[in-house]
């Protein structure tokens, strides 16, 4: 999908960006420009300024910057070109016939066919268990509930469910195995459409049926509150049966990237940005987390945390609060969690309930003011991580203590801060039955092999694109040089279109990487980071992201040096393309010339 410039510029100037940014910061005006504290990173003082003049945003405090598109892109996690048509049809733009091919378009025509089909089925489930839609919110305890519902009443109002509940997480119930495949029909769509939407399951004979048949539906909506599918929970003893069932993956729904209630997150607390996220397992952990107020509660979907969780709840928090079931499988999941969601730059803390209880259980057992002081006093994810491998091992024997020092180092050694580090030592030490500078030296010999190995790994992206790996001096030099100019780095600044950096920059200097040249150009001319989603296609923006998302390492002063560094081996790498071609002409004068050049820079 693309779009032209004179499109994208009709969408711009119909979406004023404090206008849809209201939607999810709290703005406050000052002057000229709206404030907030920063959506993307954590601060106690608002930092995050939108200018309506020139349509644009920047943090103070991260640096990070952009326009409307750019806004959009990251409070509704889209690429540039699903950013385009979230604001076009925002502003009742008619999307044009030339901006999509005609693969994308018969697709967007399956997928939104798919969504109505749910939200029908949604709607006769919801009919189905209490009699009424979800446009009529009655009160269920005055209908007439229909036979071979009672038992799906109460367990639901067993488990503290009530009717507003119901009514919010669109709670309802299929009791036969072709009523919701008769009803969906008779609005028009095909058993094809059922089938994609995996509404229905297909028999041996080619048959379909309900694949919800005889259990209770909590619909799965996504985060713009359209339903992409039902986890169902069985009222049959019979334990062959699963207790619960999930829809199947299709073209909207994707188990392993879907968050239970995230939609209900967002609709009770009205925000963009949290200060902590807390995941539980279940459908009814999640609905008794928000009846007792606590509102900023997503749940997974009977599968392991994957990374897709992890990009998500990045996108609403730095902080994560892992509140699993307090059992071993729970710990386990816990555990599992934990590497993929620091991948991702989270904070984790992790809750273990007392008496292997669910979440669910916990608060109809000790109430909300217990489980928020459970929560308050939760362990970080490395005292938790200790614990967990402290229970593995025989700390009575060496070789459980070999065990637990070996496991305890591969843990502390995720901690970038000394001092945070220095807390868990002691004990660590004491544990493992040796000393704390033991335990210090090993930790740097294996920090110092996995700081080697990041720089390697750092550099990959663009030119593996381009079908070369990283392998010279010269490749890495530019990926640095051009990541520090496009992260605005206060060593590689522009000043009136101007490189000011102490002397350390080569004017007229040629990237070998030619994307390269066309960042720098952006640069040099006052764009900021933002500015490459607009004017670079969605191809390059694609390359770029080993320079969007670039690793610094090291402090400031450290990455100077760097700088300095890397900036020597392009200006020799310019002299030496040019000796190439000296040496191709046979110019034996115009080598000598430029070998002596190369022996003079400093």
């Amino acid at each position: 999908m693309s779009f032209d410039k004179g499109f994208i510029e009709t969408v711009r100037e119909a979406n004023n960006i404090v206008d849809v940014a209201k939607n999810y910061l709290a703005l406050k005006q000052k002057g000229h420009n709206f404030w907030c504290r920063c959506p993307y990173h954590s601060e106690k003082t608002a930092s995050f300024a939108i200018n309506n003049q020139n349509q644009a945003f920047y943090c103070f405090g991260c640096n990070t910057g952009g326009n409307i598109f750019t806004l959009i892109m990251k409070m509704e996690n889209l690429n540039f070109p699903e950013a385009v048509e979230f604001l076009a049809r925002r502003a009742n733009i008619p999307m044009p016939k030339s901006a999509f091919d005609k693969e994308y378009e018969l697709k967007a025509q399956r997928r939104e066919r798919i969504l109505s089909a749910l939200d029908a089925a949604r709607d006769y489930y919801c009919k189905n268990l209490v009699g009424i839609t979800m446009e009529q919110p009655q009160d269920m305890g005055k209908m007439k509930i229909a036979k071979g519902r009672d038992d799906a009443i109460k367990y639901l109002k067993e488990r503290g469910v009530t009717d507003e509940l119901i009514r919010l997480f669109h709670i309802g119930y299929s009791s036969s195995w072709d009523g919701v495949i008769k009803e969906l029909k008779v609005q028009g769509f095909s058993e094809e459409d059922m089938l994609d939407a995996k509404i229905v399951g297909q028999n041996e004979r080619g048959k379909i049926y309900d694949a919800q048949f005889e259990r209770i539906t909590f619909a799965i909506t996504d985060i713009y509150g359209n339903c992409i599918g039902f986890s169902g929970r069985t009222m049959s003893n019979d334990k062959e049966i699963a207790k619960y069932k999930n829809t199947a993956d299709s073209l909207v729904f994707d188990k392993g990237g879907t968050l239970y209630g995230i939609d209900v997150m967002k609709e009770k607390t009205k925000s963009a940005r949290y200060d902590n996220i807390i995941v539980v397992e279940g459908n009814l952990d999640e609905i008794s987390m928000i009846k007792h107020g606590f509102c900023n509660t997503v749940a997974f979907l009977g599968t392991a945390i994957t990374e897709k969780h992890a990009k998500l709840f990045k996108r609403f928090a730095d902080n994560v609060v892992l509140l699993l079931d307090g059992d071993a499988a729970g710990q386990k999941a816990s555990l599992r969690a934990i590497p993929i969601l620091l991948e991702e730059k989270l904070n984790i803390k992790v809750i273990t309930l007392r008496d292997n209880l669910d979440p669910d259980e916990y608060l109809q057992k000790f109430g909300a003011d217990k489980l928020r002081q459970e929560i308050q006093n939760g362990k970080n994810h490395i005292e938790f991580e200790l614990n967990c491998l402290a229970r593995e091992c025989n700390l009575k024997n060496n070789d459980g203590k070999t065990k637990f020092v070996k496991g305890a180092i591969d843990i502390l050694s995720r901690i970038e801060i000394d001092a945070e580090r220095e807390i868990y030592l002691p004990n660590v030490a004491k544990f493992g039955g040796t000393t704390a500078d033991a335990i210090r030296n090993s930790m740097k010999n294996l920090n110092r092999k996995t700081e080697d190995d990041l720089k390697d790994t750092i550099y990959s992206g663009v030119y593996e694109h381009n079908k070369h790996k990283i392998t010279t001096a010269n490749q890495k030099a530019e990926l640095f040089v051009i990541a520090s100019i496009a992260h605005k780095k206060d060593y590689a600044l522009f000043v009136d279109g101007q490189m000011k950096a102490g002397g350390h920059f080569c004017e007229g200097i040629i990237f070998e990487e030619d994307l390269f040249n066309k960042v720098f150009e952006l640069f040099k001319g006052g764009g900021n980071l933002g500015a490459i989603y607009n004017f670079f296609n969605e191809d390059d923006i694609c390359l770029l992201r080993p320079v969007i998302e670039y690793q610094f390492l090291g402090n400031e002063d450290e990455q100077y040096k760097q700088w300095q560094d890397c900036v020597l081996t392009l200006k020799k790498a310019v002299i030496d393309r040019e000796i190439k071609a000296a040496i191709a002409e046979n110019d034996i004068q115009k080598i000598n010339k430029l070998k002596k050049k190369k022996k003079d820079i400093k």
